[in-house]
C-alpha cells in the first residue's frame, strides 16, 4: 500500500543525506519506529504522540525553495507566509520534490534542510518543545529526540508562526448528521441511520440540498453549469426502454471525441478484448455493451463543460485518474459482492466516475476558493481534504456553497441534472463509512475504493484503512478486498492511459 523507497537500502539506515546532517551536529535521538506503517497506527497506537510530531513541506516561489517544518496536525497559512517573509509560495511539483530528496522515499520529507541546501522556516513553538518526533524520509520510519537536541538542527533556521489548526469537524461527519436528526426528531433528515424514510426524491434528498434561504440567494448570484446537451441525450436515452442501440450510437457520434475516447475505452487490455474495435457500434457490440456504454459516455460527456486547472491534487489530471481507477474497483468489487447486495454494475462505474465531481463545480464556479484549496491539500497530503475544505471560506455568499463541502456541492449539481438517484447518493456519501441508507452499496463500494487509491498516494480519501464494520456490512473480508484490488492494478498502465486521454 505504500510507495516504494528510492533511497537507503538496509531497514536500519537512514538516508544518507539525513543521517550526514543528524551526525554532523551529534544529535542524540531514539528509533521510535523502524518503517512501513501509516502514521495514523503509530500514534493511534500510542507508539508516537501527535502533538509532538513534526512534519515538512518544500515549497517554492520566483525566488527558489524553502522548506518549512510545522507540527503534524497544522495546515500551512500561506497568506501568514506571505505576510512574514513577502513572497508567495506554493507547493513544490511531486517530481521537484522526489528529485531534491532523492535519498528518502517519495513524498517524505525530513525535517532538515542544510544537508539538502535549502533555506528552512520552522513553526516558532516547535523550538519549545520537550521533545520532538519527525518521519526520517522513510515512510513510518519515527525518530525521536529532546527538544533541546532538535533545535541543534536549526540554529539557522527562521521560527515564526506561520500553521493554523485543521478544523477537526468534517465537512460530511455522519456524526454531526445524527446530532441533527436526534435534536430535530426528523429521521428523514438523515439516512445514515438506515431508514429510507420516503420513497419520494425529494424527501430523501433534501438533505443534501442548501437550505431554502441559502439557496435563493445562491439563485441571485450563481447558477450551477447546465447538463451538456450530449450528457443531457444520452441521460434521455439511458431512461428510454425502447431506445436502441443505433440511437445512442448516433448520440455519442455527435461529439467525435466523445466516440473516440468510449472507443479507446473498449480497446483498453482492461477489459481483455484481443479483436478490433473500429467504431462505437463495435464498442457496444462487441465488448462493453449498451449499459456499460451508456453510462461510461455520459459520465465522460457530463465532465467535458469543465476547465479546471490541471495540476495540483485536485486538478484535472488527478481528478480523472482517481475517478477512472475508482470506477474500475468499485466494478470489480461489485461482480463478487452476494447476489442480494450486487449494484447494477453499469451505475456503479458512473458514480464512481463521477464522485467527486464537486471539485469541478467549486473549481467552475469559485475559481479563487478552489486554487486556494488545491494549494492547501497540495501541502497537507496526509490531512481529510473534507476538514481541510472547512478553512476556505468564500467571499460573501460563496461561503454558503464553500460550506456544503465538495461532496454535497456535487449531489446538488447531479440532483439538479436529474441524475439516477444512485448517483445523488454516491456524491453526497462517499466519505460518510457510517452510511446504510438508501442506495448505501455505492457510497460504501467507492469510499473502499479511495481508501485503496489513498495508499497508491494520491486521492482524496480520508486515510486508508477499510472500515471493518463497512466491510462486514457488504459481506467482504479484507483479503477478498485486496485480491480484487491487485487484479485491478496489474491493468493500471491501461487505467492511466485512459485517465490521461480523458483529461487532455
Amino acid at each position: 500500500m505504500f510507495l516504494k523507497r528510492t533511497g537507503a537500502k538496509k531497514k536500519d539506515s537512514l538516508p544518507s543525506k539525513l543521517e550526514k546532517a543528524l551526525k554532523g551536529v551529534s544529535l542524540s535521538y531514539e528509533k521510535i519506529s523502524e518503517g512501513g506503517s501509516d502514521i495514523k497506527t503509530l500514534t493511534a497506537g500510542g507508539k508516537v504522540q501527535d502533538h509532538l510530531l513534526v512534519r515538512s513541506v518544500l515549497l517554492e516561489d520566483r525566488k527558489g525553495f524553502v522548506l518549512v517544518v510545522l507540527p503534524y496536525k497544522k495546515i500551512i497559512d500561506f497568506s501568514s507566509l506571505q505576510a512574514n517573509l513577502q513572497r508567495d509560495f506554493k507547493p513544490a511539483e511531486e517530481e521537484t520534490v522526489n528529485r531534491i530528496f532523492s535519498d528518502c522515499d517519495k513524498q517524505t520529507v525530513p525535517p532538515v534542510g542544510s544537508s539538502y541546501g535549502l533555506e528552512v522556516v520552522i513553526h516558532e513553538t516547535i523550538l519549545h518543545q520537550d521533545y520532538v518526533y519527525f518521519e526520517a524520509g522513510i515512510r513510518g520510519k519515527i525518530l525521536g529526540c529532546k527538544g533541546e537536541e532538535f533545535q541543534k538542527l536549526h540554529k539557522k533556521s527562521k521560527p515564526i508562526m506561520f500553521a493554523t489548526k485543521v478544523n477537526e469537524l468534517d465537512a460530511t461527519n455522519p456524526a454531526v448528521e445524527k446530532k441533527c436528526c436526534q435534536e430535530t426528531g426528523k429521521k428523514e433528515c438523515s439516512p445514515c441511520d438506515g431508514e429510507e424514510a420516503s420513497n419520494n426524491q425529494s424527501s430523501i434528498f433534501e438533505k443534501y440540498m442548501p437550505s431554502p434561504d441559502v439557496k435563493k440567494r445562491l439563485d441571485q448570484l450563481y447558477s450551477l453549469p447546465p447538463m451538456p446537451q450530449v450528457a443531457m441525450r444520452i441521460l434521455q436515452i439511458k431512461d428510454d426502454p425502447d431506445a436502441s442501440v443505433d440511437d445512442l450510437a448516433a448520440c455519442v457520434e455527435l461529439d467525435p471525441s466523445l466516440a473516440a475516447q468510449v472507443v479507446r475505452y473498449a480497446r483498453s487490455p482492461f477489459f481483455g478484448f484481443r479483436g478490433e474495435i473500429n467504431n462505437i457500434r463495435d464498442a457496444i457490440h462487441k465488448v462493453l455493451g449498451f449499459n456499460m456504454v451508456t453510462n461510461i459516455a455520459m459520465g465522460l460527456a457530463s465532465g467535458k463543460s469543465f476547465k479546471n486547472p490541471a495540476d495540483g491534487p485536485l486538478g484535472l489530471n488527478v481528478f480523472w485518474k482517481q475517478a477512472t481507477y475508482s470506477a474500475a474497483i468499485v466494478q470489480e468489487l461489485g461482480r463478487v459482492l452476494p447476489k442480494d447486495k450486487r449494484p447494477n454494475l453499469g451505475v456503479a462505474y458512473l458514480a464512481a466516475l463521477l464522485h467527486n465531481f464537486g471539485f469541478l463545480v467549486l473549481g467552475h464556479m469559485f475559481k479563487p476558493e478552489f486554487f486556494l484549496l488545491n494549494k492547501i491539500v497540495s501541502a497537507n497530503p496526509d490531512a481529510s481534504v473534507t476538514s481541510l475544505e472547512k478553512q476556505v471560506l468564500g467571499m460573501g455568499d460563496a461561503q454558503h456553497v464553500i460550506s456544503m463541502g465538495h461532496a454535497r456541492l456535487g449531489a446538488w449539481l447531479m440532483y439538479s441534472w436529474k441524475m439516477p438517484d444512485e448517483v445523488v447518493v454516491t456524491l453526497a456519501e462517499h466519505h460518510n463509512e457510517d452510511y446504510v441508507g438508501v442506495h448505501s452499496v455505492y457510497p460504501n463500494l467507492v469510499l473502499i475504493s479511495d481508501r485503496l487509491i489513498k495508499g497508491l498516494g494520491f486521492g482524496d480519501g480520508n486515510g486508508v484503512d477499510l472500515p471493518p464494520k463497512l466491510l462486514s456490512r457488504l459481506g467482504f473480508e479484507q483479503d477478498q478486498v485486496m485480491e480484487v484490488f491487485e487484479r485491478v492494478m496489474n491493468g493500471s498502465d491501461s487505467l492511466d492511459t485512459i485517465a490521461k486521454q480523458i483529461s487532455e
